[in-house]
């Protein structure tokens, strides 16, 4: 697993990044040293949150070695801070039918000002209408709770700002992590006993213990 920390502010920042990101790869993966040899790049999966999530949905538009995506409560636009312009261009309704990677979404069950309801996880999925598609709703969490949390400072801040709520983020990050490694079992590996965790008998566990919701397109 590689993690990426972009820093540009911007939709392009972002890919640009990323094509620089896959380009990274295929030169390390050709050259001499510790990645020599050793990717797949013909079954590359890539994940994201917030923004990240519709960043990651992006780059398979472009990347043809992406074979699955998953977003944990991926957001549209600027998150609903600015109108769609050429700096947070709008992704839904207007380019998610062409995503052709199966697409997989995590979404909070609280709305606020950085998941508004209107550009949330939701609607990347109704606008999924050219690849398989699952939807998880995630009960008992806000936007804070899918992102790494040190010492409950990053929910605090977030209660604070965006009036949020306490919410169970061992959770979340426990469902998203489950249901990542399912997705990328299935597509990217054909690994077909992980399908108990995305639609079968672990994943009705789950919807029976109030834990989540799921629909699919499939």
């Amino acid at each position: 697993m590689l993690i990426a920390h972009f820093t540009g502010l911007f939709d392009r920042d972002a890919e640009e990044d990323m094509e620089d990101l896959f380009q990274w790869l295929r030169t390390h993966n050709a050259a001499r040293g510790v990645l020599a040899g050793k990717l797949d790049l013909t079954r590359v999966g890539v994940a994201g949150q917030s923004i990240g999530g519709k960043y990651a949905l992006m780059a398979s538009l472009k990347e043809p070695s992406i074979g699955a995506v998953v977003g944990f409560d991926p957001v549209d636009g600027s998150a609903g801070f600015l109108p769609p312009t050429s700096l947070f261009c709008s992704f839904t309704p207007e380019l998610m039918p062409q995503v052709l990677a199966p697409a997989c979404f995590l979404g909070s069950e609280t709305a606020g000002p950085l998941n508004p309801a209107e550009e949330n996880y939701h609607e990347f999925f109704r606008y999924a209408t050219s690849c398989l598609a699952e939807e998880v709703l995630v009960h008992d969490t806000d936007h804070a709770s899918f992102v790494d949390d040190y010492a409950g400072l990053a929910q605090e801040v977030y209660d604070l700002l965006f009036g949020g709520h306490p919410t169970d983020d061992n959770l979340a990050k426990n469902v998203a992590a489950r249901y990542m490694i399912a997705w990328f079992n299935v597509f990217l590996l054909d690994k077909t006993e992980f399908w108990t965790y995305l639609t079968g008998d672990k994943a009705m566990e789950d919807v029976a213990s109030g834990s989540v919701s799921i629909k699919t397109n499939f």
